[in-house]
């Protein structure tokens, strides 16, 4: 009994994950894996992809579209915007024009860190606002990639 318990929970969250993505999926159309043109090469670093959130909810993880995973991943940042290449995941890219803020951040849905701790670049994809949150593993690398977005980010940013 405990054990058909269990599954019937396992199919029920499947199930919910799935309408979730289904839903998000219908919200905004998807994220480019590849910049149509990179650019030069301005910084890179290993980091842990933590989660695409909506801009205005943190807590609110987007599935839709394969963002919806955990895992480690490479950020580029290029001259025309910037690519997260994902471990066993689709690629992320966001031109240039389309990212709006970077900014440290604490905490992201079930993650906190120690305070600036997080790295967050927000962006648009088909009118919405997303938000990106990247573990950046060396903190030297974390400061050269957050300038380096700093520059790449048409309104100015939020430290």
């Amino acid at each position: 009994l405990t054990v058909t318990v269990c599954i019937l929970f396992a199919l029920l969250a499947f199930r919910a994950w799935k309408k979730r993505e289904s839903r998000q999926n219908s919200l905004f159309e998807a994220p480019m894996e590849n910049l149509p043109t990179s650019g030069e090469l301005l910084a890179q670093a290993d980091c842990f992809y933590v989660a695409t959130t909506f801009s205005d909810n943190f807590l609110e993880r987007v599935a839709g579209h394969g963002l919806g995973a955990r895992g480690f991943s490479i950020i580029q940042v290029f001259s025309e915007g910037l690519l997260v290449k994902r471990v066993g995941e689709r690629s992320l890219a966001i031109s240039k024009g389309d990212l709006v803020s970077v900014i440290f951040s604490q905490v992201a849905i079930d993650k906190a860190v120690e305070k600036d701790g997080l790295l967050v670049v927000s962006w648009l994809t088909g009118g919405v606002e997303l938000s990106t949150h990247l573990r950046v593993k060396d903190l030297s690398d974390r400061e050269q990639v957050f300038s380096t977005l700093t520059e790449l980010v048409a309104g100015g940013v939020k430290k």
